[in-house]
């Protein structure tokens, strides 16, 4: 069974470092970086962009989801006040 771990929070509280030792402490382990999924210049958020970002972040996670040699997946999000994930 795959385990997921998502971090969510402000800009600059540890997010990518956490996960990048979670990548070196968990075996079979993987670190998704979703901020290239939002790269864009200029960047706009808005209904014509989120479900292309929303998207390139599912198909990225989807193929380590499918990969039998990933056992965990560690995700972050920047969120201003608050993240859920559904």
């Amino acid at each position: 069974m795959k385990r997921l771990i998502f971090l969510c929070g402000p800009n600059g509280i540890g997010k990518t470092t956490i996960c990048r030792t979670l990548l070196h402490i968990l075996e079979r382990s993987t670190y998704v970086d979703t901020d290239p999924c939002r790269m864009m210049n200029p960047f706009v958020l808005n209904d014509g962009t989120i479900p292309t970002i929303a998207g390139n972040i599912a198909s990225l996670i989807g193929n380590y989801l499918d990969c039998p040699a990933v056992g965990f997946l560690t995700d972050f999000t920047a969120a201003e006040e608050r993240c859920s994930v559904c």
